[in-house]
């Protein structure tokens, strides 16, 4: 593995997970029983990643359906990454994640935690070029 160049690079991805869910049916002759349902559930996050030059290590903030979390733990190579997750309001505990680069810009992985048990994850990356985040004019504008 290739240590990933220091930057901010963007990530936007789904995540996917089996989920059980206990409801209720009629039926002819016996009325209502209980019965469970499986479904795949999608759900998209989007966040950014980002070598903090005060501490030397990378960091990163997400958002999802649950709200705005942060990243701890995070090991960012050319084709490997893996963080640990946890969301701002506290609920869901540490959710681990770890993708591989799968190619065409692809990445594809897992996550796991004991609060939210475990599914697949799929996202891509793309780094912010150079001034992005830095005030710059266009012909006939002025910076401020």
């Amino acid at each position: 593995m290739t240590t990933r160049a220091p930057g901010i690079y963007l990530v936007q991805g789904v995540f996917f997970q089996q989920r059980t869910s206990l409801g209720i049916e009629i039926v002819a002759i016996k009325g209502a029983v209980p019965v469970f349902r499986e479904e795949q559930v999608r759900d998209m996050f989007a966040g950014v990643i980002f070598w903090d030059v005060q501490t030397a290590d990378w960091m990163g903030n997400f958002e999802d359906q649950v709200g705005p979390s942060s990243l701890g733990d995070v090991d960012f190579q050319t084709d490997w990454l893996c963080f640990d997750k946890y969301y701002i309001s506290g609920q869901g505990g540490r959710i681990h994640y770890e993708f591989n680069l799968a190619g065409g810009g692809l990445w594809v992985g897992q996550f796991s935690g004991a609060e939210v048990g475990n599914g697949n994850a799929n996202c891509v990356i793309t780094p912010l070029p150079k001034g992005m985040l830095e005030p710059m004019s266009s012909p006939g504008h002025e910076a401020n």
